[in-house]
């Protein structure tokens, strides 16, 4: 049975501090324009790595700190979320997101080496660690009990608005002023963003203020650290097996630390008695997938697009904007529909959809024309909409709502470590897919240029490997037991 107060780090107990009467659509323009801040600084410097990697003369493993060193900053500080909500509530740590989002924007900017831009996106991965779940919360809980699936298809659509703005008008500012346009032009959004939330957000505390678990935090990011390093840099010159067989040893060991010690805590960083409830679990395991997938779909795509067929930023922003528009549409369309028919078909069919674009799009040989690149990128963002707001929502309706803050903040974690992942080994895959297709030996197989009008054997393995990790994911969908297929509808 669901009581009042946080079983854990993340819970929420209910208890509002609340002087304005919530309108649920003036939050979501609140929420629409702090993820727009974030959306076009992120989608606008995925544009511009290729022109980062020039200016800054560095490689594609480097390049990838920079996106994937924030979401480790995330997996640290996502968990801190709901203990800062007990404390401050929900509207000051989402200005507090918003604000340190634009504080550091300017001297990510004007960094001149990549480690400089690497720790100022550090300091700014602080800013997304506290928006992600806040916003989540605030939005489902903004809504009535019969259009949350609506809200969450709003919440996880507005995270693409941001894309379809950033790959076209974005592309173009990158043309005119360099990679450093990602940062500057977001700012005056982020602050009229601070503006609206102080109008319109009320102040949520809920739950009560518990310990801090610092023993499983430590022992969570210095795992997921490790895992990842191997992953994504030990395909780099000079590392030998065992080094990274001792990263992935020594993550795996502190991973059963972690676990070890989240049993053993009174107040632990992950309840795993959420895991208890298989629909839960389930929704767990698909979204995980599904953002593996998608992210390192997404990244492998606009490198591929700029250094395999030679598009600039702006031709790859109007190519993936019909993309980008489905992935909005689809996410809204998806969580309404999961209100009236319920998640699992409409997911089952998402993942068929993602599986199929990713397998065309391995075997592309020639440079294919734009309607047909148009038309797979479709594809695999109306799949990834259709199996994302449906398991999202599906998963928190499966918990008591005094967990809800618990189950948001689990999800945001596993969006991140899976996103992270996903992009961390896009390098290491498209090398590995180069030996088995018995390639010649290349420095850096991730940022090869090909003959002209072909796509690499290593790309093409990439995308054939996402296709069949996505078929897997439907089986698991599919085999489901039918009593948990009920309980989401």
């Amino acid at each position: 049975m669901a009581r009042r107060g946080c079983a854990g780090t993340w819970g929420y107990g209910g208890a509002v501090n609340n002087s304005k009467e919530t309108n649920p659509w003036a939050v979501t323009a609140a929420i629409v324009l702090g993820t727009l801040a974030i959306g076009l600084t992120m989608s606008m410097l995925n544009l511009g790595i290729p022109l980062m990697l020039a200016d800054l003369r560095t490689d594609l493993e480097t390049i990838q700190w920079i996106i994937t060193g924030p979401m480790l900053v995330n997996i640290a500080l996502v968990p801190l979320v709901s203990w800062l909500t007990t404390r401050l509530g929900t509207r000051n740590v989402y200005l507090w997101a918003i604000a340190i989002w634009v504080a550091t924007s300017l001297p990510c900017g004007l960094a001149t080496t990549p480690g400089g831009l690497i720790v100022a996106r550090l300091l700014q991965g602080i800013g997304g660690s506290l928006q992600i779940p806040t916003a989540i919360v605030v939005m489902y809980l903004a809504f009535p009990r019969q259009q949350r699936g609506l809200a969450m298809g709003l919440q996880q659509g507005v995270q693409w608005v941001a894309p379809a703005l950033g790959m076209t008008l974005g592309g173009y500012l990158l043309e005119l002023h360099g990679w450093r346009a990602g940062f500057w032009y977001p700012i005056p959004i982020g602050i009229a963003s601070l503006g609206l939330t102080l109008w319109v957000l009320p102040n949520v505390r809920g739950g009560t203020h518990k310990p801090l678990d610092l023993a499983g935090l430590g022992t969570l990011t210095l795992a997921l650290t490790l895992l990842l390093l191997a992953v994504s840099q030990g395909q780099r010159p000079g590392w030998t097996g065992i080094e990274r067989f001792s990263l992935i040893g020594a993550g795996l060991l502190a991973t059963a630390v972690f676990v070890w010690i989240e049993r053993r805590q009174a107040t632990p960083l992950f309840e795993f008695t959420l895991f208890r409830t298989g629909m839960f679990r389930t929704a767990v395991t698909v979204y995980f997938l599904n953002h593996f997938a998608a992210m390192g779909v997404s990244f492998a795509v606009i490198v591929v697009l700029q250094r395999v067929f030679d598009y600039s930023p702006l031709q790859v922003g109007w190519l993936l904007l019909p993309a980008t528009l489905g992935r909005v549409l689809g996410e809204v369309v998806a969580g309404r529909l999961a209100d009236r028919w319920g998640a699992w078909g409409l997911c089952r069919g998402g993942l068929a959809m993602l599986a199929l674009a990713s397998g065309a799009l391995g075997q592309l040989e020639q440079s294919p024309g734009a309607l047909a690149l148009v038309g797979l990128l479709v594809l695999a963002n109306t799949g990834m909409a259709f199996s994302n707001a449906p398991v999202l929502y599906t998963g928190l309706r499966a918990l008591p709502e005094p967990q809800i803050q618990m189950g948001s903040g689990l999800f945001s974690q596993i969006r991140i470590i899976g996103g992270t992942f996903g992009v961390g080994v896009v390098g290491p895959l498209v090398a590995l897919c180069e030996r088995w297709g018995r390639q010649p030996p290349r420095d850096d197989a991730a940022t090869m240029v090909p003959l002209p009008g072909t796509v690499p054997g290593g790309y093409q393995g990439y995308f054939d490997l996402i296709a069949l990790l996505m078929l897997v994911t439907l089986v698991l969908a599919v085999l489901m037991p039918s009593h948990w297929r009920r309980a989401a509808r």
